[in-house]
């Protein structure tokens, strides 16, 4: 995945990693890439990140606006799937399974003797990354001013520039 050079973006540059922002349409959903500073250091990042239940809360606060001058992130496909009846069981959604569930009125046709019930749930997510999900992840900004009278205009915001390119391994999360 790349951005043009030049776009702007919410990241974090801290002493041991980055943290950068991927805002999907919306803004209800937000993927975060945190990338190792050393090619090497996944398995303390990963350790850090699962030794502090706050790891996220902590350091979204450190996001700022940065016009990124080279942005690299590999493309990738993730899919995983599974049977949800035991976990939505597990949570007390058992009548649904049961055939006590008054589901009857959602088919027509049905048997007055037979009874509805729900035998399995399956779940299934995918996440891709490619050039195609670039473009509808990008955000542009622009600041204007009208200039209403003949006074100097302020100067338009000047964002620092930096690098985000994920040629080592990196940790994604959704929040």
């Amino acid at each position: 995945m790349s951005i043009p050079s030049g776009a702007t973006r919410l990241m974090a540059t801290l002493e041991d990693f980055k943290i950068l922002k991927l805002q999907y349409s919306e803004g209800l959903i937000s993927m975060y890439i945190i990338l190792p500073n050393k090619q090497d250091g996944l398995w303390p990042l990963l350790e850090k990140v699962g030794s502090d239940p706050n790891f996220f809360e902590k350091y979204r606060k450190d996001l700022r606006t940065v016009r990124v001058r080279k942005f690299r992130v590999p493309k990738f496909k993730i899919s995983y799937d599974f049977e949800a009846k035991k976990v939505l069981q597990d949570i007390g959604l058992r009548l649904l399974f049961s055939g006590e569930a008054e589901l009857d009125d959602s088919v027509r046709g049905l048997d007055p003797d037979q009874r509805l019930k729900v035998a399995s749930v399956r779940h299934k997510s995918i996440i891709e990354v490619n050039e195609e999900e670039t473009e509808a992840a990008a955000v542009t900004e622009m600041d204007y001013y009208f200039n209403i009278c003949d006074d100097e205009m302020p100067a338009l915001p000047v964002y620092p520039v930096d690098d985000f390119v994920a040629d080592h391994p990196f940790i994604f999360n959704y929040l």
